[in-house]
């Protein structure tokens, strides 16, 4: 889903590196570092296409936990596991966080990967990339 000049945020950057073959940068906690790595990666030509999120960064912590780890981002890590709570209809989080309003409407494209355990944000509608 992501060509080799396109960049994904994640909160465990190290596994899409290993096991996508991909660059990846660690998720930040403010919204406002998050558009300045967009920035610099798409002045450097390797903009950024997506955000992955996996069970690491909400598997067995509390919210509190949660929240020191990923400050602004908190909606977004949850976001997965709040979809799958509230199933059938689903309720998201992270597109009505006031904070990441923006980023949200970015990234509004969504593939389950794990459940809603692991799902992948993307800036493009979903397809395989050759």
């Amino acid at each position: 889903m992501v060509k080799k000049d396109q960049i994904i945020i994640s909160d465990q950057p190290w596994a899409v590196a290993w096991y996508a073959d991909r660059t990846s940068i660690w998720l930040p906690k403010k919204a406002k570092n998050f558009e300045e790595l967009e920035n610099v990666a798409a002045n450097l030509k390797t903009p950024v296409v997506g955000i992955l999120i996996t069970p690491s960064s909400h598997g067995f912590r509390s919210i509190s936990q949660i929240s020191q780890l990923y400050g602004e981002f908190t909606s977004l890590i949850i976001d997965g596991r709040a979809y799958q709570s509230t199933m059938p209809q689903g309720v998201t989080l992270f597109d009505k966080d006031a904070k990441l309003v923006s980023i949200a409407s970015k990234y509004r494209y969504r593939a389950s990967i794990l459940g809603m355990d692991m799902v992948y944000y993307s800036n493009q509608p979903l397809r395989a990339v050759e």
